[in-house]
């Protein structure tokens, strides 16, 4: 698990999602008319993304996926991840129609994810976010492959 520098994120999200992702890192304002929206692209990846502003209150609950991995984008201010191991209790059970179940743990490991920078969460992996004030980020949800 790592923080990683935005160079690195085309190989995940695909040429379309990245474009989009490039223009709202250039033009930071248009980022405000998608915040709270789903956006789906059109390619062979199977992908969408929504823009957030608000995150989490609280690094108590965790949530997780079986279905999507989960690229947490940083396009401006600050966003700390936690990462958790240990579940403690089931808050939610697992919701397979909306991929994700929530759960309190035992021990997590803060992440620092930077504007310009992204964290790769895979399915499996119990996390949750804090944004700072004023930050806002972009979520790419990526369906697993089937083996």
């Amino acid at each position: 698990m790592r923080v990683q520098h935005l160079d690195e994120i085309k190989s995940h999200i695909g040429c379309e999602a990245f474009i989009f992702l490039q223009d709202l890192l250039a033009n930071p304002s248009s980022a405000e008319a998608y915040i709270g929206k789903w956006v789906h692209f059109s390619e062979n990846k199977p992908v969408k993304c929504i823009l957030l502003a608000q995150s989490a209150s609280s690094k108590e609950v965790m949530e997780y996926h079986n279905q999507y991995s989960d690229i947490h984008v940083t396009l401006s201010g600050k966003d700390r991840m936690y990462v958790g191991e240990n579940v403690k209790e089931t808050i939610k059970n697992f919701d397979s129609v909306e991929d994700y179940g929530l759960v309190k743990v035992r021990k997590s490991k803060k992440y620092l994810i930077r504007s310009g920078s992204f964290m790769l969460i895979k399915p499996g992996v119990l996390h949750v976010n804090l944004l700072e004030s004023g930050a806002i980020k972009v979520v790419f949800k990526l369906k697993k492959k089937n083996d």
